[in-house]
């Protein structure tokens, strides 16, 4: 009879420090080479969803302004609006806000279907050009090239949501080449959607899930070949919540619930977010840091 080995490997970390550094080298958790592959795994694909969610809420926070984000100020970016194009370009050349982040390269975002982003249905193109995000705290840094396509699912602007209103559902696939700082690149295929909505106690959130489906796996947000080179498809079984709460690490948006699994890996691994300090889901409060099982066949 087959078995399986399940290794508990919980890894209990600050959730501010995990996010300042999950582009690092993944810490080795035992003498498996195998293991330090899978945990290198869950934070490279953790650290491409954090920076692909904070470029899209550049965007969006752009879209919802007028003139294609004419008077719109991101700091250490500069935005360039072409109107008759119904096209814009955001070319970064410094840190974020909080200087945690430095950034340099380009995002070029155009609506390609509809005559308003606002409108139901509407279509945007967005190519990352040499978009290169550096790690201040770790000096790790990871490089975007590619596209995502769009979609309004429902119609209306992110910057016009209301507390206890409607929310916002975007609908995206890409294609994107993921370059890391040991020089390997990778090809990632993305699934994602985002909704987007403020909740009746005025705390912004965006709900993330998957929709891809492949060899017999539903719900898969990305796939393709890690560093290592193995193939991997990521499933989100449990809708993945970002929050920004102020009475959380200063508003950061951190993930405050959800679960993720790599699989078709050597050693499936399953992250839990928004865990307490024992690894339990955290149901008030602030969340502590996040769990990692590992699920192997012998």
């Amino acid at each position: 009879m087959k078995t399986t080995k399940i290794s508990l490997l919980i890894l209990l970390l600050s959730i501010f420090t995990f996010s300042v550094q999950s582009c690092k080298k993944a810490t080795k958790e035992d003498n498996s080479d195998d293991t330090a592959s899978q945990l290198q795994h869950s934070a490279d694909e953790s650290c491409y969803s954090n920076e692909s969610e904070n470029s899209l809420n550049d965007v969006n926070n752009t879209m919802s302004a007028s003139s294609l984000g004419k008077g719109f100020k991101i700091a250490g970016a500069t935005i360039d609006s072409v109107i008759g194009d119904k096209k814009f370009i955001i070319t970064y050349n410094g840190n974020n806000a909080d200087g945690s982040r430095y950034r340099t390269g380009k995002i070029s975002v155009q609506l390609t279907t509809g005559a308003r982003w606002r409108d139901i249905n509407s279509v945007i193109t967005i190519t990352f050009i040499d978009l290169m995000i550096k790690n201040n705290y770790t000096n790790k840094s990871i490089t975007i090239n590619g596209t995502h396509v769009i979609t309004n699912v429902n119609g209306g602007l992110v910057g016009l949501l209301t507390p206890g209103g409607a929310s916002v559902i975007h609908k995206i696939t890409g294609n994107m080449v993921i370059a890391f700082e040991d020089a390997t690149t990778r090809t990632w295929n993305i699934f994602r959607q985002r909704e987007i909505l403020i909740t009746s106690a005025g705390i912004p959130k965006v709900k993330i899930s998957g929709f891809g489906a492949a060899d017999g796996i539903d719900n898969i947000v990305v796939s393709g070949t890690n560093r290592a080179g193995n193939p991997f498809s990521t499933v989100i079984s449990q809708t993945v919540v970002f929050s920004s709460n102020s009475t959380c690490f200063n508003g950061a948006w951190i993930p405050e619930s959800g679960v993720k699994t790599h699989k078709r890996l050597t050693k499936e691994i399953t992250a839990t977010f928004g865990v307490d300090i024992t690894g339990n889901p955290v149901t008030s409060g602030c969340p502590y840091g996040l769990s990692l099982i590992h699920i192997s066949e012998p």
